[in-house]
């Protein structure tokens, strides 16, 4: 791969009296507020500064407290909002052939910074510079350099998943090439791209290739002997042995994306000449029978052929799997495999209820058992029989518990899994999560992996994670680690006692810093993990104020940068560099913590 993302500025920062205080939050953010008499109004230019007319302005409150606004700039750029009770605002601009920009933000794709707002108050000078998109173009060509229509061209970027906090590659924007092969993929911010062609065949895309039928490459004399042969038939003469596809291709030419090379783009640069050949690979027919565990059919098997290997994360985001057929003896095959490393993996459906026959279930029995199989292949172009031996599914039990007076009522509660490979997919974790009404949870169907959890809590405001154990071990910063024939029970703790950090960043003249991002993470390497709910990136208002809600008691250190990649805080080896420069503070469980900061150059 390429180099890691470039490492934001440090700022020195100094503690600038820091205070613990013992104020408790026990009621968390308030209800929505009724219509005030403040007002934000501004312009929206671009970088060269004329208007942009005809952006979307969006207005947010930083808390949630009421519904978010929207108004279209006049021909001057100008746009307004009235009636704004008091509260903490975003507001962001959004137009097509524009990047989408945050008030504040030190580019695209940025957090941007807050406005302060009291009833009455009139804030009528908030300028928003939108950048221009940049531009990559090029042309797809075959072997023999004939330019091929329809490929379907995306540009990707290195990325890390909200969800899970693992690299990943995020598709940013996709083109079609036209008659000429010539592509143009638009609106891109500036930073380091992959360019990934997928062409179609027979009007199927080629997304890694299993599938799709195969094609044999013919030898020297083989078109003679097919003609000579009579009857004239395909299976007379002893054709090349063969098969090939079209795979998904990297730029410039290569199916391998670790070989792959990144094209830098600035925003609002065009750079032309990205072009990517791309050629037929040797493909290989994944075959074999399977034997259905006891009292199931082949009828009530899954299988799917999912990548695996050292980029199957980064590619999570792409391909979720293909589909293998298995027929009703039990055998399964699925050709056009494009080399590389995979996972054949295999599960059963539910069995039918007793009394009722296979072939004409009247539903599933949801207490039948799960089972699932996996086995890893390497496809190097030869054709593989696959064995698959089935063991049983884990189900995994758990119970969400209170510190303090439980709510009078926890409908909409849900609980996800989330597997290493989720990417950006709630629905990619076992089936199960449904908080009942005494605060149990189960999941079944579960496979051996590592899985990150997020939950979903219609009291969020009030009640926060104080604690999450599996089998008495600790796991609210690290994922939970499934095995095989394991029963796992796990405890969920919500407290309404809410520890919060907050403070000032100020400049070295003692006047508000907004222009900084602060980082909060974990003292302990042992919690830094990708994921991690104890790192916390936060911008300030125009005031200068942070706030942060809901992090665990203990030891942190904090940093100020000029400007960090969305998810960059879940490298481990980027935190380290940041602990020199950075300050610690200890914050009391339920209690909270003011830090004011001064900031320098």
């Amino acid at each position: 791969m390429t180099a890691p993302l470039v490492a934001a500025a440090v700022l020195t920062i100094a503690a600038s009296a820091a205070i613990g205080a013992s104020q408790q939050s026990r009621d968390g953010a308030a209800g929505p507020l009724p219509p005030g008499t403040g007002a934000i109004a501004g312009v929206v230019r671009a970088t060269d500064g004329t208007p942009v007319r005809r952006a979307r302005v969006t207005l947010n409150s930083e808390q949630r407290r009421q519904p978010g606004r929207t108004v279209t700039t006049g021909e001057d750029g100008r746009f307004a909002f009235e009636h704004l009770s008091a509260d903490r605002y975003r507001v962001a601009a959004s137009k097509p052939g524009f990047l989408t920009m945050q008030f504040g933000a030190a580019r695209p794709a940025r957090e941007g910074t807050s406005l302060p707002i009291e009833d009455g108050q009139q804030l009528r000078d908030v300028v928003i510079a939108m950048t221009r998109g940049g531009v990559v173009t090029g042309v797809v060509r075959d072997a023999s350099g004939r330019p091929i229509p329809e490929v379907t061209v995306t540009l990707m970027r290195r990325s890390y998943s909200v969800l899970t906090g693992e690299p990943q590659l995020q598709n940013q924007r996709s083109s079609f090439t036209d008659d000429r092969g010539i592509y143009r993929v638009w609106d891109l911010d500036s930073g380091d791209y992959f360019v990934r062609a997928e062409p179609n065949l027979n009007g199927v895309r080629a997304r890694a290739t299993p599938g799709l039928e195969d094609l044999r490459r013919l030898g020297p004399g083989d078109v003679d002997r097919l003609i000579q042969s009579t009857p004239p038939t395909p299976a007379a003469p002893s054709m090349s042995s063969r098969t090939e596809n079209y795979a998904p291709t990297y730029y410039p030419g290569t199916a391998d994306l670790s070989a792959a090379q990144t094209v830098h783009v600035e925003a609002g640069e065009e750079r032309p000449g990205v072009d990517v050949v791309v050629d037929f690979v040797p493909t290989a027919r994944l075959s074999g029978r399977l034997t259905p565990p006891t009292g199931l059919t082949a009828r009530q098997v899954t299988m799917l052929l999912v990548p695996a290997g050292p980029n199957a994360v980064m590619l999570a985001s792409l391909s979720r799997g293909s589909s293998i057929a298995v027929m009703p003896d039990g055998t399964f095959a699925i050709g056009g495999v494009a080399p590389g490393d995979y996972i054949v993996r295999a599960h059963t459906a539910a069995a039918a209820p007793p009394g009722r026959t296979p072939a004409r279930p009247a539903g599933p029995d949801p207490t039948a058992p799960i089972f699932f199989s996996e086995t890893p292949v390497r496809v190097d172009g030869r054709d593989l029989t696959v064995p698959v031996a089935f063991h049983p599914a884990m189900t995994v039990r758990g119970r969400i518990v209170f510190e303090g007076e439980a709510p009078a009522s926890i409908a909409g509660a849900r609980i996800w899994m989330l597997p290493r490979n989720a990417g950006a997919n709630l629905s990619a974790g076992p089936p199960g999560g449904a908080v009942d009404a005494e605060g149990r949870f189960t999941f079944t169907a579960v496979m051996p992996d590592r899985y990150r959890f997020m939950h979903q809590w219609p009291g969020s405001g009030r009640w926060t994670l104080k604690a999450a154990t599996s089998n008495g071990q600790d796991m609210f910063d690290a994922p939970i680690e499934i095995r095989a024939g394991q029963d796992t029970e796990w405890v969920l703790t919500f407290t309404d006692r809410l520890t919060t950090l907050t403070g000032v960043l100020h400049d070295s003249a003692g006047a508000p810093a907004p222009d900084a991002v602060i980082l909060v993470y974990p003292a302990d390497r042992n919690r830094r993990s990708p994921g991690s709910r104890s790192i916390r990136s936060v911008r300030p208002g125009t005031d200068g104020r942070f706030n942060v809600v809901g992090l665990r008691a203990g030891e942190y250190l904090i940093a100020a940068l000029t400007d960090i990649e969305p998810g960059q805080w879940n490298d481990a080896a980027f935190l380290e560099s940041l602990v020199a420069s950075s300050i610690k503070v200890t914050l009391a469980d339920g209690s909270t913590t003011t830090q004011n900061l001064r900031v320098g150059r």
